[in-house]
């Protein structure tokens, strides 16, 4: 009742809540919907953080690939390097 007093505007919704104590079966298909939404929302969650990881490893992946394409030209510049030194 103090609640009630205090804050009238919310006395429908207290009465709602409880009157959920006596109506448990509905209280628990709440819950179970609420765990069912809250389940794909962490789902969807993850597939999106998994995907972000993905473009990120995909963008290292490019890097790494770019940095050893310049390290075979070098090689090979220096083997072309080795070869002339070896002909003088």
């Amino acid at each position: 009742m103090e609640v009630i007093r205090a804050y009238p505007e919310f006395r429908e919704l207290y009465q709602e809540v409880f009157r959920f104590r006596y109506q448990k079966k509905e209280l628990i298909s709440m819950y179970s919907e609420a765990l069912l939404i809250l389940d794909a929302n962490t789902v969807q969650h993850m597939v999106e953080e998994q995907k972000k990881e993905i473009l990120e490893l995909k963008g290292d992946l490019e890097m790494e690939r770019k940095a050893s394409s310049e390290k075979d030209k070098e090689i090979e510049r220096l083997h072309a390097l080795l070869d002339a030194q070896k002909n003088i």
